[in-house]
């Protein structure tokens, strides 16, 4: 399934974002990571789709000649300050969860 990232400001962190659908059950998954402490995060693009342009490393770009990068705090050790699970609909009808996505239903 599809990752993205975005800034978003949580817990007076500004964070990049890592979003992926769960294998297992139906839920769209959301891991806060840190780069940088504020308290102010008006200044920063949150929000914003931000694209990994090096390891660690977050690209957020509006235009040519434009740009702004940030790095996860402690680089490769950064761990997650916050995790979100956000439930997927199912589908109309018989359908089931099954290896990341909605599958119809056959029967048995």
């Amino acid at each position: 399934m599809g990752k993205f990232s975005e800034l978003a400001y949580r817990d007076g962190y500004l964070c990049v974002t890592m979003s992926d659908i769960a294998w297992d059950k139906p839920v769209l998954c959301i891991s806060y990571f840190p780069v940088l402490k504020t308290n102010d995060p008006s200044s920063h693009p949150v929000g914003e789709r931000v694209w990994e342009i090096q390891r660690y490393v977050y690209e957020w770009s509006p235009g040519a000649h434009n740009t702004r990068q940030y790095t996860l705090i402690d680089g490769n050790n950064t761990e997650s300050i916050a995790q979100d699970e956000i439930p997927i609909k199912k589908p109309r009808g018989r359908h089931k969860w099954y290896q990341g996505e909605w599958h119809k239903d056959r029967g048995s």
